[in-house]
Order: structure tokens, then C-alpha cells, then sequence
């Protein structure tokens, strides 16, 4: 029998290096898909049943993705394909059922890959589902088939009997519509059984030794179109798993062991489901699922192992769309389950890494006929972004960067009719990404300039040639501006735009190229230091390349032949002599032409190689991190990419396809997720998508973008060789940028190094600090951080994990001899600042303190950035201090030797005082204005060792300890002043609007406190009074322990004083309001003396104590009933009072 066809199809060593490696076949519609080692060379090999070619496709495998493809002939409309080893030779055979002529196609191996002529036995009907198995029990394989006929469907079973003939061991009727046979031992007898789908059940043929059968249908609410088998809950029974093919519906049935199933749950996903397959993808040893859906999706539903399943959903396609069939298998031999799906036009091979989700292809919307793609970073946030022109659209898209490698749409930007290509880059040198759009109807270049964030705005409008479709900018007359060159397919030149450093463009002139310049490529050619130019000619079938002059002029073309319809053109050293090679892709003849250069602006011959169905683009880049650039292309008419990977020598192995979207036009080579490898990002211009397809392989690092940092910590880390991390912060504000590490779990080498910028990406990135961990911890500071850009920590060394802390908090501007302006800043959590004079002055909040090298001159802290509770202390120095509190910020000068000026200290809900360093040290402090639930407080306490005095308003709380001199002010309704006396002799004035207790080494004074408590307890202490011009009353008790008790105070405040020894109470005598005297004897013998309008004297004796009070200008006297004690009120005339004496009291 001929051999159709024989062609290496894979020589990659990292075909796995994207996901959805595509086997082209072409239209042949592969129905189905075996797996197994035909060639017996350790590897797997793959062989498909082509529909519409008649022919079977061998990929022999080697083992690491590589393949080889050979085609045989069979039947007609071959449906279904298996392997075994039927004439029991020791060799893989394969049997194929062709549906259109009622055949099978039998092909019998040798052990070296040849499957031989074959045979081909007819059959009454059409089959189509096989199964293989010992039915019959005699040790050789037989073969099951579902046949399919008018006069009805039955399920047959053959036995090859070694001359090219079958028997028929067993014909059954099956059910309606049958379809998925497959073959599991159900009853755990020893013997395979057979599954068959149909409509509405899954019907179980258990077989005998006698090659009897029993019958056993379980009835399911699905059309049963795929059949998968496993243990799913573990208990040793087959299980089932079916779905319906177009339908969003599958389920899981249990087995009861004895062919019947009971159905677990039946789901519906948003998806058209194709087909399931089983197999442990996590490698957990649970048995997972894999839906393949019409898109070529694969969802992953990870196995409990209880029979249920948890869904992973991936974010697109990993095959072809319009997959028929898969299996499961170990393709490139790395001991993870890999999936091969046949589709429409091609085989799938979906590499599992071992996680149990399969790699896929990410899409976005891309607006109407995406054409050209070019990355930039345009919010200038570290991150590759994406602008879009869509050419029929006549419009540019901008998708920034998500930080995670995806990418939202921010805006479109109307260009013309129809457009042409748009490139990025800062031509005014403000350092963002403006761009330049190509407007091919109108024949010019529009300039859009960020203003910032990913926004544009239109700026000018440049005059080009006709039909204008590709733009590149390079400083061409090296004045370090950049300019714009320009090739228009119209008029078959290249025009040259000379910047102007602000947007602006200056025509420099036209050079003349050869037919329909499509694309265009900037490189230096001859070493000459000038940027030269190249552009790809699509009607001419040739490049031209323009040597630059260095003064924006360009010699005359020198033309070079490449393929049919040049239409694409890059340049790249390609065999690493220092020199620039060029390679184009020829759309008509779907291939890539290299030449290699000499260094003078000179090329060698043409060396070409075959890819997809009508280039569209390429792109020149290291894929693979080899160190050698490879070539990948967009075929727009087989909707994959294919990638031709360099040999370092200047030629390349034979392609290798991925699969794409609809029509892929444009490509680039970017690294989305910034890990290292550089993935594709794929335009695809009938779908009018986005594909981007994520780099495979292990990266090289792994970026973190952190966003603006004050306070951040990060537990948890694990560095992995030769994998660093990479952490990408952006400190608040200018100043100190502190990077601390802790934590470390197990001893190792780690190194923490900052720069400004990503090393990896830029090698002249600057080293700014470093440090190593030592005794588990390590720490380094910046100083000079400006607040806004983008800083690099790599952290690197032995596999371990820690935990890493950046701090931004602490802003330093040096001012030469006369010190420094610091600035100290709160976070978004609960912040605690603590700050020190002394001999080496030190900033501490959160527990990160900061030694200044210079002594500041002034001091600013802002705290209360978000909702946490943020605490600040201050200590004072040796001097007299000043320190001011409101409600939400604290003022102090803290003089002497080494002084700390605090400026302003705002935003803090405590604030805590400490004055120790001698001298009169005095504290102001102000209650908010607001009046709600929670009023303001003063407690004021003197203890020959402890001075304490506190506020609490809304949201503040402040704290003074050991400080001489304490004004507290307040100013809303509700306030309330609460002073503790000292153990010696103290004085409480109380008085309308001002409250004021002093004693041994302090002087506290309260204003404007509507309640007053002033409580005495040790020395002698007195008491004065004073009422305000309302009507007043003032009550006057006296108990054991409790010799003086209250005094109640006219409109708008309230003064309570305890254990005075002595209180004086003074009546408003000017004003018009009458003020009350309420006097209550004491247990003891008591005495009032009562003169005139004044009330002049109150004694009280008793048996621990004894106190006094006198009282003036009280217009109303009232004196309380007596207890058994002797009490006597002297009254001296004239009485001018009010006065009332109650029982019990002797007047005199």
C-alpha cells in the first residue's frame, strides 16, 4: 500500500513552550484520536482517522514533543480508530472503522513504526464507535462496533482469525441512537464489559466465559454522547461520567457493581459541551474530569474522591475549536497527563503541568478589524500596555496592563476612514508614551499626547504620502529627538518626519522603495552608528533598504529578492557575528525568507522555510531564553501562529503552530506578566480579538507590583531558585524608603537588593542598596526615594520563606549645617509614632526607627490616612517645653542642646505627652467643637511622681504626664473637667468659665468646662468658689468621709467639689438673679454664722474630721433639719436674706 505522505512536522525541544500546540493536518476533519508506542521506541506515538481525507495520519513521537507524521490510506469516511496487538505478534496493530463503505481497515506493526499494507474486511453496516478487548476470554484482543443500518443498530463483536478474516463472536440490537462504546470490567468479574450511550440510558453488557451476556440499562435524563470510567468516590466499582454533545448538561453516576448506576447529579455548565475524559490531572491519585466544550475549552473539575468535583473555569480556549474527540496521556514523557484533542483541521496537545487546569489562550475584544499592535507602557506604572489600531474601525484602542498580564480597554481615539499602523514613544520628553497613527485615507500622521494615566489628547497632524501604512520612530539626524518614518503603499516611498522634542514634526522628505511597501524595520545596517531603514514591498516580492545618512537623509534603495507577497519584515542577528540579518514573511507562498548581513548594508543569499497559510505578520524575539532569536509568524488563512526556533547559526528548525483566533493578523512579542519570558500577544482580525498566548516555561523571575506603599507588610514568601522575586513598590512620597526582613524559617542566604529600576528587564538598572539577612532579620534604607516612582527589591538566595516590610513613612530634606525639614507620615492602619530628642534625635513609628544624621529643625507628622487608630508620643527635652493639643493634631517646641521643633503633628487619635527632661514644661490643650454623644473630658491628677492629665473628645484622646504647667480649653456643650489634688496643701478656684487647681510643682487650669468635679483628699485644701451672674444654687453636705459634697452652679456648667477643708463661695452680689444657700448639718455638732446678707461662717466639728467654709452674697438661706447633734445658727442683724431654718436647729 502507498504511503500518502511523509514530512518532519515538530523538531522543538520546548514544543510545550505555548499553549495549544497545534499538528496541521488540513481539511481532512480528524474524527478521532489512539495513543500508543508504535515504533516501540519508548514514546508515544499519536494516529488520527481522517473523515475527508480517507487516510490515517502516524505522528511518531519523540517523547519530548517532537514528532514525525506519515499518512495510510483506508476506507471510506473513517469514523473511529483503536490500537492492539490482534495477531498476537507482540506488535501494536491498528483497526479503523469507515463509516461511508461498511469496512474496517485493519494495519499490522512491525515493531519499527511501518504499519505495512493492511486489509480491509467488509461488514453488512456502516460501523462506527470501536472498543477492543478479550471478550471471549481466549487471551487475544477482540474488536467491538457499534453498527449502524436502516434496518436497525445492533453492537458486534469480532474476533481476527489470523488470514485476514473475522468471526463474529456476538451481535446484539442495541438502543436508539448508540454511541461512546467503552469497556470497563463493571461487575468486577474478571471480564471487560461492554458501555454503550443511546439516547436516554447507558446500557451495561456484562459478558460470561460462555460469551454469554446480561443486559442491565440505567436510565439517564441526557443523550449519552461521551462515556468516561473510573473510580470517582473510591470504593473500588467503576463509576460513570457522561455528557451530551451541543449541550450544556453532564453527570456523574456511581456503580453499584453490578451494572447498575445510580446517577449522582446531573449539571449544567455555560458551556457546549463536545466530550469528557478521565484521568488523576493533579496528580492527587483522585480521579479528575476534563470537559472539552466547542471553543475548544478544557474545564477542569478537580475529584474529591467522593464523587463530586469542584470547577475550574480557565479564561479561553487551550485547543482548536471544533475538537470531535480526545484522550488523555503522557505525551512528552514528563509524568504529568497531557491532553490531545482532534479538531476540524488539526490535532490539539495540551500540556498539563501537574495542577490539574490546563494551560489556555486568554482573548479580549479588540474593536472592529484589529491590524497593528504595539506595546508601551502608557500610565507609566511599570506594566507593558497595548495600543490597538483597527483598521477599518479607524480608530486606536488603548488596553493597559491589569498587573497580572490581561488587559482592559481605557478608550478609542478616532484616527480617519481607515488606518495603518500607530507607534509609541515620548516624542516631547515628558516622560510619557505618546503615540503616532498612521490615517491612510487622508494620507497623514496624527500625534496623540498623554496627559497622564493612559489618556490622550489629539495634538497635530502631519502630511505623508499616498496610502500611508506603516510608522517607526528612531532619532534618524541624531539630535535626540525622535522622528517618524512613514511607508506609503500609494506612492511607493518612504516618507521622513524630523522631530522637533514637543510633538511637533518637520518633513525631511521622501525616498523612493519598491512596489506597495507594506511594513517597515529600523536597524543599523552597516555599523555605521546611523539608523538605516527597511521596508518589505508586497507587490514587488522584495525589501528595500534605505542606509542612513545621519542627518534624517537616506541614500538610494538596494533591493533584495525574498518570497512571493513580502509583505511583513524584521531584523535581528540571527547567527550572532554582531550582525543585522532581515526576515521577511510572504503572505502568497506562506513562508519565511531570511537573509543573513554582512555589516556593510549588504545581505547573502535567501535561505526560506515553510509556515502557516498566508503570512500575515512576524515578530523577531528569543522565545525559548536560549540566547538565540527565533521567528514566529500569524497565518491568517489556518488561524495559528507559527514560530520558527533559531539554531544561533543563522538557520532555524521547522516550524511549530499554535493555534490562534479567527484570521490573526498582527503579532508582538511582549512580556505580559513581566515573570522573564516573553509571550505573544496575537491580533485576530475577523473575530476582532485579542489572543494572547502566555509563555510556558519556567519564568526567570516574578514581578509583584505592590502599587503605592507607606506601611505594607508581606508574610509568607518563598523564593525558589534560579527564580527571584521581584518586587515592585512605589513609595508615597519623597523620602526614606525602608525595606525590612524578617522571619526567616529555616537558615539560608538571602539578599535584598533595591533599584530603580527592573534589572532583569533593564540591565543598566542602578543598584541603590543592599542587604543580607543576619540572625534572621535584615534591613535597608534609601534615602533619597522620590515619591510616586517605581523602585525594584529582589530578593534572592536559598529556597526558604520570610516575610518583607516596606515602609515609606519618614520624609527627610537635608538643609546643609542648619539641619534638616522632616516629615513623619501615618498609614491606612493604626499607626503609633513615638518621637525622641536626644543626644542622636530618632524618629520611631510602627516600631521602624530612624537615627537622623542631622538634628531637624522642624518636624511634620500627618497621621489619620485612613480608618485605624493612630497614637503619637512625644518626649520632651531637657528644657521648658511647649507642647499644643487639639482634637487631631499636637504642636510642640521641645528646646535645648539638641532640639526637636514639631511643626504640626495632625490627624492622630491619641496623643500622648511625657515631659522628663526638666524645666517648667507647660501643655495647652483644646477640645474639638463638635457636640455629639462623646463630650469632652479633662481628668487632672498630681502625684509627687505622677502628673497626669487627659482629654477625650470625639475621635481624640490626649495624655499628658509630668508636665508643670496644663491649660485645657474647651469650647462645645457638654465638656466635662474632673481634678485629683496632690497629697500636700492644693487651692481649687472654681469659677463661671475658668476652673483652676494648684499644687506643690504644678498648676492646672481649666476653661470654659460646663461640669467641674474637684476632689480633695490630702493636705490642707481649700476650695473657692465663685458663681456666675445666672441664678445660682450652691448645696452644701457633709457626711462621714464625705465632709463637703456638692456645689450646684448657675446656667451652663456645674462645679463638684469633695474634701476640701476649706470652701469659700462667693455670690454674685452685682448681679440680678437670686442665688440659694442649702446648708445640711453633719452628723456632729454644727455652726452657722449668719451676718447681714452674708452668709458668713459654717463649721462643721466630727470625730475624724473637721472643715470650713465661708459663703458671700447669697440672696436665699436654707438650713436643713438636724439630727440629734447640737446645731446652732448665729444670726446677726439685720437679716437682709431670705432665710429658711428648719427643725431642730437652736437660733441664737
Amino acid at each position: 500500500m502507498e504511503v500518502l505522505e511523509e514530512r518532519w512536522l515538530l523538531d522543538a525541544s520546548l514544543p510545550s513552550i505555548f499553549p495549544g500546540l497545534k499538528l496541521h493536518l488540513g481539511n481532512v476533519e480528524p474524527a478521532s484520536v489512539v495513543m500508543g508506542d508504535l515504533n516501540e521506541d519508548g514514546n508515544p506515538d499519536l494516529v488520527t482517522a481522517n473523515r475527508l481525507a480517507d487516510a490515517v495520519s502516524v505522528f511518531f513521537g519523540e517523547g519530548d514533543g517532537r514528532f514525525t507524521v506519515t499518512q495510510y490510506p483506508v476506507g471510506d469516511l473513517p469514523s473511529d480508530i483503536e490500537m492492539a496487538d490482534f495477531d498476537g505478534d507482540g506488535h501494536l496493530d491498528v483497526v479503523v472503522s469507515n463509516s461511508g463503505d461498511n469496512s474496517l481497515s485493519l494495519f499490522f506493526g512491525s515493531g519499527g513504526g511501518n504499519l505495512g499494507d493492511g486489509i480491509l474486511w467488509s461488514l453488512p453496516s456502516s460501523p462506527r464507535d470501536l472498543a477492543v478487548g478479550d471478550f471471549d476470554g481466549d487471551g487475544n484482543p477482540d474488536i467491538a462496533a457499534i453498527l449502524v443500518s436502516d434496518g436497525g443498530n445492533s453492537l458486534a463483536i469480532f474476533s481476527y482469525q489470523g488470514d485476514g478474516s473475522f468471526e463474529v463472536l456476538f451481535e446484539s440490537p442495541a438502543g436508539i441512537s448508540p454511541r461512546a462504546l467503552t469497556v470497563a470490567d463493571v461487575n468486577r468479574d474478571g471480564h471487560p464489559d461492554l458501555l454503550v450511550g443511546n439516547l436516554g440510558s447507558i446500557d451495561v453488557y456484562l459478558f460470561e466465559e460462555d460469551e454469554a451476556f446480561q443486559l442491565v440499562s440505567t436510565l439517564v435524563p441526557i443523550r449519552t454522547d461521551s462515556i468516561a470510567v473510573a473510580d470517582f468516590d473510591g470504593d473500588g466499582l467503576v463509576d460513570i461520567a457522561a455528557c451530551e454533545r451541543g449541550s450544556p448538561y453532564f453527570l456523574v453516576a456511581l456503580g453499584e457493581g453490578d451494572g447498575n448506576f445510580d446517577v449522582l447529579s446531573l449539571q449544567s455548565l455555560d458551556r457546549t459541551l463536545q466530550y469528557l475524559l478521565a484521568g488523576d490531572f493533579n496528580t492527587d491519585t483522585r480521579i479528575d474530569l476534563a470537559l472539552v466544550d466547542a471553543e475548544g475549552t478544557i474545564l477542569s473539575l478537580t475529584g474529591h474522591g467522593d464523587g463530586s468535583f469542584e470547577t475550574h473555569i480557565p479564561p479561553g480556549p487551550s485547543a482548536s475549536s471544533g475538537s470531535a474527540a480526545g484522550i488523555v496521556g503522557d505525551v512528552n514523557s514528563d509524568g504529568h497527563l497531557d491532553v490531545v484533542t482532534v479538531n476540524t483541521y488539526d490535532v490539539s496537545i495540551i500540556f498539563g503541568d501537574g495542577t490539574g487546569v490546563f494551560p489556555s489562550r486568554q482573548s479580549h475584544p479588540a474593536g472592529l478589524s484589529p491590524s497593528r499592535v504595539r506595546p508601551a507602557d502608557l500610565n507609566n506604572d511599570g506594566w507593558p500596555d497595548l495600543l490597538v489600531a483597527n483598521w477599518s474601525g479607524g480608530y486606536v484602542s488603548i488596553f493597559l496592563n491589569d498587573r497580572t498580564g490581561n488587559f482592559v480597554e481605557m478608550g478609542r481615539y478616532p484616527i480617519g476612514p481607515y488606518m495603518g499602523a500607530v507607534a509609541a514613544a515620548d516624542f516631547n520628553g515628558d516622560g510619557h508614551a505618546d503615540f503616532v497613527a498612521v490615517d491612510r485615507f487622508n494620507g497623514e500622521v496624527a500625534v496623540f499626547q498623554n496627559i497622564g494615566g493612559g489618556q490622550f489628547v489629539s495634538d497635530s497632524r502631519f502630511a505623508v504620502g499616498q496610502g500611508p501604512s506603516d510608522v517607526v520612530a528612531a532619532d534618524f539626524n541624531g539630535d535626540g529627538h525622535l522622528d517618524l518614518a512613514v511607508c506609503n503603499q500609494g506612492s511607493n516611498d518612504v516618507s521622513i518626519l524630523l522631530g522637533l522634542g514637543d510633538n511637533t514634526f518637520q518633513a525631511r522628505g521622501r525616498f523612493t522603495v519598491g512596489s506597495n511597501p507594506f511594513s517597515l524595520a529600523v536597524s543599523d545596517f552597516n555599523g555605521d552608528g546611523r539608523m538605516d531603514l527597511i521596508s518589505a514591498n508586497w507587490d514587488s516580492d522584495d525589501v528595500s533598504i534605505l542606509l542612513g545618512n545621519g542627518d534624517g537623509t537616506f541614500q538610494t534603495e538596494l533591493r533584495y529578492t525574498m518570497g512571493d507577497g513580502s509583505r511583513s519584515v524584521a531584523a535581528g542577528d540571527f547567527n550572532g557575528d554582531g550582525f543585522v540579518d532581515i526576515a521577511t514573511g510572504n503572505r502568497q507562498n506562506h513562508s519565511v525568507s531570511v537573509r543573513l548581513g554582512n555589516g556593510d548594508g549588504t545581505f547573502g543569499t535567501e535561505s526560506r522555510y515553510s509556515v502557516g497559510n498566508f503570512v500575515s505578520h512576524l515578530t523577531v524575539a528569543d522565545f525559548d531564553g536560549d540566547g538565540r532569536l527565533d521567528i514566529a509568524t500569524t497565518n491568517s488563512g489556518s488561524n495559528d501562529v507559527a514560530i520558527l526556533f533559531g539554531n544561533g547559526d543563522g538557520t532555524f528548525l521547522p516550524e511549530v503552530r499554535f493555534t490562534a483566533g479567527d484570521s490573526p493578523e498582527a503579532l508582538v512579542a511582549v512580556d505580559v506578566d513581566r515573570n522573564g519570558r516573553l509571550d505573544l500577544v496575537v491580533l485576530n482580525q475577523v473575530s476582532n480579538s485579542i489572543t494572547i498566548l502566555h509563555n510556558l516555561l519556567p519564568g526567570r523571575y516574578s514581578v509583584r507590583d505592590l502599587g503605592t506603599v507607606d506601611d505594607l507588610t508581606i508574610s509568607d514568601l518563598v523564593t525558589l531558585e534560579p527564580t527571584d522575586l521581584v518586587f515592585q513598590v512605589s513609595p508615597t512620597r519623597n523620602g526614606i524608603l525602608t525595606v525590612i526582613g524578617e522571619s526567616l524559617d529555616v537558615p539560608g542566604s538571602i539578599t535584598l537588593q533595591l533599584y530603580d529600576d527592573n534589572p532583569f528587564e533593564n540591565p543598566e538598572a542602578t543598584l541603590l542598596a543592599q542587604s543580607q539577612f543576619a540572625d534572621n532579620q535584615t534591613r535597608l534604607d534609601y534615602e533619597f526615594a522620590e515619591g510616586g516612582r517605581l523602585y525594584y527589591v529582589i530578593a534572592s538566595g536559598s529556597d526558604t520563606s520570610f516575610s518583607l516590610r516596606f515602609v515609606n513613612l519618614l520624609a527627610v530634606q537635608f538643609l546643609g549645617e542648619s539641619g534638616a525639614l522632616v516629615s513623619v507620615f501615618g498609614t491606612e492602619h493604626d499607626d503609633f509614632l513615638v518621637l525622641r530628642p536626644g543626644t542622636s534625635p530618632q524618629v520611631v513609628i510602627n516600631g521602624v526607627s530612624y537615627g537622623l544624621s542631622e538634628t531637624p529643625d522642624s518636624l511634620t507628622v500627618q497621621g489619620g490616612l485612613g480608618s485605624g487608630v493612630d497614637i503619637v508620643v512625644v518626649y520632651d527635652g531637657p528644657g521648658d517645653d511647649i507642647f499644643h493639643l487639639r482634637p487631631g493634631s499636637l504642636k510642640a517646641v521641645i528646646p535645648g542642646p539638641i532640639p526637636v521643633s514639631v511643626d504640626q503633628i495632625v490627624g492622630f487619635e491619641e496623643a500622648h505627652v511625657y515631659a522628663t527632661g526638666g524645666g517648667q514644661d507647660t501643655a495647652y490643650l483644646y477640645d474639638s467643637s463638635e457636640h455629639g454623644l462623646v463630650d469632652l473630658s479633662v481628668s487632672l491628677k498630681s502625684e509627687p511622681q505622677y502628673r497626669h492629665v487627659k482629654m477625650i473628645g470625639p475621635g481624640v484622646y490626649h495624655r499628658v504626664k509630668l508636665v508643670e504647667v496644663v491649660h485645657a480649653f474647651a469650647t462645645g456643650d457638654n465638656d466635662r473637667a474632673v481634678f485629683f489634688d496632690s497629697p500636700g496643701d492644693d487651692v481649687f478656684l472654681g469659677g463661671y468659665g475658668l476652673s483652676r487647681m494648684a499644687g506643690p510643682g504644678y498648676d492646672v487650669t481649666a476653661h470654659n468646662f460646663r461640669t467641674v468635679t474637684a476632689f480633695a483628699s490630702q493636705g490642707y485644701d481649700r476650695a473657692d468658689l465663685v458663681d456666675s451672674i445666672f441664678k445660682d444654687e450652691f448645696h452644701v453636705k457633709s457626711h462621714k468621709h464625705e465632709i463637703f459634697d456638692q456645689v450646684t452652679a448657675g446656667a451652663r456648667y456645674r462645679i463638684t467639689v469633695r474634701a476640701f477643708d476649706h470652701v469659700y463661695a462667693e455670690a454674685n452680689t452685682a448681679g440680678t438673679s437670686r442665688d440659694t444657700l442649702k446648708v445640711w448639718p453633719t452628723g456632729g455638732d454644727d455652726l452657722v454664722a449668719i451676718s447681714g446678707d452674708v452668709l458668713d461662717r459654717f463649721v462643721v466639728s466630727g470625730e475624724e474630721m473637721r472643715w470650713l467654709f465661708r459663703a458671700v452674697g447669697f440672696e436665699v438661706a436654707k438650713l436643713q433639719p438636724t439630727t440629734d447633734s447640737s446645731d446652732q445658727a448665729q444670726l446677726t442683724e439685720p437679716i437682709q436674706m431670705n432665710l429658711e431654718i428648719g427643725s431642730g436647729w437652736q437660733v441664737n
